[in-house]
């Protein structure tokens, strides 16, 4: 039985995590999923435990109790999704997100030449207009 842990603390390792579980029966595996970027915990992990009854009754001892500062959930972990390809979601690859990216803030630079002339225009004939009166 696969089972998904959340809400542990930061500080939580996967031994501690296997730990808490054998108190109920044979753990497989205990994994404290982690950042990949910085390391560090991201607060949730799965326990594999091979006999059916041992991990529900894991699961009903342990969900909603106090563990290592925090009040764990614990729950059958449901099966992974399947997500699209790619970083960014989607089916879209990184040349394509790059083109979107440029062609947004060309759009954009457009829109501020477009304003920035305004600008100068309504500033020079205010001038302009001024300097007649002068005249």
């Amino acid at each position: 039985m696969n089972i998904y842990v959340s809400h542990l603390s930061w500080g939580t390792s996967s031994e501690s995590l296997g730990n808490l579980f054998m108190q109920f029966g044979e753990v497989a595996s205990a994994n404290v999923i982690t950042d990949r970027e910085t390391g560090r915990s991201r607060g949730f992990g799965f326990v594999e435990m091979p006999n059916e009854e041992e991990g529900q009754k894991a699961i009903d001892q342990l969900n909603g109790t106090n563990f290592e500062g925090q009040t764990i959930t614990v729950n059958v972990a449901r099966p992974r999704e399947e997500r699209p390809s790619g970083s960014f979601g989607g089916n879209r690859g990184g040349a394509e997100i790059v083109a979107t990216r440029a062609n947004a803030l060309w759009q954009r630079s457009q829109s501020l030449t477009i304003l920035a002339s305004f600008i100068v225009a309504t500033r020079t004939n205010a001038l302009w207009q001024s300097s007649v009166r002068l005249l």
